[in-house]
C-alpha cells in the first residue's frame, strides 16, 4: 500500500494575514482592558497570577480562532505575529491600569478606545510607569514594593503572558485546507477507541489494501492507552485525510497525551465518507482544531 500524505501549502495571501492581525489587535485590546482593570482592583497576589496566566492563554486561544477565520495556513506567521500582538497587549493593559488609578471606572472604556489603548499617550504612560517604579505600586504587609524588585515582578508577569501565548500558538495544529474551494476541511472523530500503533510499518501490516479495509481489522484499545482515528472531510473536495493518534490517559481519565502516528494520510473521498458513516464519526467543534 503506497501511502500519500497531505502536503500543506503555507503560502497565504497578504490580505488574509492583515485580517488575522487586525482581528488579533481587536481581541488583545479588549482582553488587555479587562486584565488591566483586574490588576488595578485585585488585592490578592495569587489571583493576580491566575489573571496573568488567563490573559496570555485566552489571547493565544482566540488568536488561533482569528487565524482560522482569516484562513491563514502559515503557522510560523501565526506564532510570531501572535507574540508581537501580545506584547502590544501588555502595553494596552498598562494604559487601562493607569487610567483606572487616575480617573476610576466612569468613562474609562471610552477613553481607552478613543486613545487606542492609550497608544496615543505613550509619553504620559511611560512617565507614570517610571514613577511607579521609583515610588512603588502596591504594598506587601505594609512594605512598599518598588525599584528593582517591582521591575522583576513586572518582567515575570510579561514572561508568563508571552510563555502562555507561545504555548497556545506553538502547539496549534493547522489542519488541511482546500485551496480550490477556499475552505478548511471539517474534522470528524470516530466514536470507538482502537489499538495503539507502534509505527507506520505496523499500520501497513494490518490486513487490507485501503484504509477502509484496514479499519475492519483494527482491534480495541485499552482503557489507558489506545488509538484515536479522525477523518478530515470536505464535501466539495475530491479526497479526504486520515489521522491516527496514540493516546495515553492517566488513571483518572482526565489527562491525555497524544502522539501522531499516521499524519493526514490521503484517502479517497468516498472512503472518508464511508468511514465517518460506518464508524459513527462525530464532527468536532470547528474552532477546536
Amino acid at each position: 500500500m503506497e501511502l500519500k500524505y497531505y502536503e500543506p501549502n503555507t503560502q497565504t495571501p497578504p490580505i488574509n494575514k492583515l485580517i488575522c492581525v487586525f482581528l488579533g489587535i481587536l481581541l488583545v485590546l479588549l482582553l488587555a482592558f479587562l486584565y488591566g482593570i483586574i490588576t488595578a482592583v485585585n488585592p490578592v497576589i495569587y489571583f493576580g497570577v491566575i489573571a496573568t496566566i488567563g490573559f496570555g492563554m485566552l489571547f493565544g486561544i482566540f488568536y488561533r480562532i482569528a487565524s482560522k477565520i482569516a484562513k491563514v495556513r502559515d503557522r510560523k506567521f501565526v506564532l510570531i505575529s501572535g507574540i508581537v500582538i501580545a506584547l502590544l497587549g501588555v502595553y494596552f493593559s498598562w494604559g487601562a491600569y493607569i487610567s483606572f488609578q487616575l480617573v476610576g471606572i466612569e468613562g474609562l472604556f471610552i477613553d481607552y478606545i478613543t486613545t487606542f489603548g492609550f497608544l496615543t499617550e505613550i509619553d504620559s504612560t511611560t512617565y507614570i510607569i517610571s514613577q511607579l517604579y521609583g515610588s512603588g505600586a502596591w504594598e506587601i504587609r505594609g512594605i512598599m514594593v518598588k525599584g528593582w524588585i517591582l521591575g522583576l515582578i513586572w518582567l515575570l508577569e510579561l514572561g508568563i503572558i508571552i510563555y502562555m501565548v507561545f504555548k497556545m500558538l506553538y502547539t496549534y495544529r493547522v489542519g488541511p485546507f482546500d485551496e480550490r474551494h477556499n475552505k478548511w476541511y471539517r474534522k470528524f472523530t470516530l466514536h470507538d477507541e482502537y489499538q495503539s500503533l507502534a509505527n507506520e510499518r505496523h499500520f501497513r501490516e494490518i490486513e487490507g489494501v485501503s484504509v477502509l479495509e484496514k479499519m475492519k481489522h483494527f482491534t480495541k484499545g485499552r482503557a489507558t492507552r489506545y488509538g484515536r482515528v479522525s477523518i478530515y472531510y470536505l464535501e466539495e473536495a475530491s479526497q479526504g485525510y486520515f489521522l491516527y493518534e496514540n493516546v495515553g490517559r492517566d488513571g483518572n481519565g482526565k489527562k491525555e497525551e497524544t502522539t501522531v502516528m499516521i499524519d493526514l494520510l490521503t484517502i479517497p473521498k468516498n472512503d472518508a465518507k464511508s468511514i465517518i458513516d460506518t464508524y459513527h464519526g462525530k464532527e468536532d467543534f470547528y474552532f477546536a482544531y
